[in-house]
């Protein structure tokens, strides 16, 4: 009768254990596509973005390709990665990292320019990126916060930066 009962324990235990782990994955999956949505946004924003700097005489055509193909990288790795891990997280976050840094560089440069700041499109997409950018870092703290709850630390998304906006450089 011992044997049963505590038999009958360890099923439930274990039961209840297995609903937790799905539920708190279905939580982490759930926080990472709306993560990854307001990512593939940014990149659709910088494509349009990128237009706009092909007209510009401050950015050079070398900085703008390298806008673009971070932009074009992101999109596609983000679009396409299934598996969840310490390896493929750090990788997403390098590739948004990178865009990060190279829009960092353009914009000052651009706000500069006369011509842009009297541009309604420039502007609106100046507005554009700096909301994708707020829905980003809320989206990236939700994420991680889940991460943090279900104490899965290999999960996390840019770790360091949690609650900073993005970084503007000026030159």
């Amino acid at each position: 009768m011992m044997r049963f009962i505590s038999s009958a324990f360890l099923i439930l235990f274990s039961a209840v254990q297995l609903c937790f782990a799905q539920d708190s994955a279905i939580q982490i999956n759930s926080a990472w596509a709306n993560l990854k949505t307001q990512l593939e946004r940014r990149t659709d924003i910088v494509a349009h973005f990128s237009a706009i700097l092909d007209q510009s005489t401050l950015i050079g055509k070398k900085q703008l390709a390298r806008s673009r193909m971070f932009a074009v990288d992101l999109f596609k790795y983000i679009d396409t990665l299934n598996i969840k891990d310490s390896l493929t997280i750090g990788l997403a976050k390098n590739k948004n990292d990178s865009l990060r840094q190279e829009l960092g560089k353009a914009l000052p440069k651009l706000i500069q320019d006369p011509e842009f700041r009297n541009r309604s499109d420039f502007m609106g997409l100046i507005a554009q990126l700096e909301g994708i950018n707020n829905r980003i870092v809320v989206a990236r703290k939700e994420y991680n916060d889940l991460c943090k709850k279900f104490k899965r630390f290999d999960l996390l998304f840019d770790a360091n930066q949690i609650d900073k906006p993005p970084a503007v450089i000026f030159q």
